[in-house]
């Protein structure tokens, strides 16, 4: 069974939060009123702002710990125990970071996956970018997999094509424009960057 870290358990739980406020009015007007009501007791924070202080605690830890060892002579009995103190912090907040991400990537598959109806939400599955280019004169979107590259219309509902990492390949043209081809023939995509910088982000992710 996957391991979920504590960033996993936060972003389920947001997004729970988040559709049952949209789904249930009453439910997100009686939450309103209760922070209302007890505002000094929670120091007028609302109940998803709460929730998070756990994640965001780890970090200040980090920080305070690094402060506390500038300030600390290496002579002194506690500074080679407050260095350990900071490795291991920092192996958990790298931990908590890399589960935020997959959690939050997980759910742009999905979403992505229930608009186009096609499977895309694997165990091995990666998602390594995204982003716009100009195809026709009409921008489209393209999510970058450890696998495929997808292309989809503006809105995400429909399916352009999709290339496999080991097939696909870039022609560069002039200015901003390029080609996107596959070993295997198919669909040639004749497109271009909204300026060069955008270029540049295209080809590194692939290169």
């Amino acid at each position: 069974q996957e391991s979920r870290g504590l960033g996993d358990v936060y972003k389920r739980q947001d997004k729970f939060l988040k559709d049952l406020k949209t789904k249930k009015p009453a439910f997100a007007s009686w939450l309103q009123d209760q922070t209302t009501l007890h505002k000094e007791d929670m120091s007028s924070l609302d109940l998803q702002s709460l929730l998070i202080m756990p994640i965001q605690r780890l970090p200040r830890y980090q920080l305070l710990i690094k402060d506390i060892i500038s300030r600390t002579p290496k002579e002194h009995p506690d500074y080679n125990k407050l260095n350990e103190a900071l490795d291991k912090i920092v192996v958990v907040n790298n931990d908590m970071n890399v589960h935020v991400k997959h959690s939050s990537d997980s759910e742009k598959i999905f979403e992505l996956q229930t608009k186009l109806k096609k499977t895309l939400l694997l165990p091995q599955r990666e998602l390594l970018g995204e982003g716009t280019l100009l195809y026709k004169r009409k921008e489209i979107c393209y999510f970058l997999f450890n696998d495929i590259m997808l292309f989809t219309n503006k809105s995400k509902t429909r399916e352009k094509v999709t290339y496999t990492r080991q097939e696909m390949y870039l022609t560069d043209e002039s200015d901003t424009s390029f080609k996107i081809k596959s070993t295997q023939g198919g669909m040639t995509l004749h497109v271009s960057a909204i300026n060069m910088a955008s270029k540049q982000n295209f080809f590194a992710l692939l290169y």
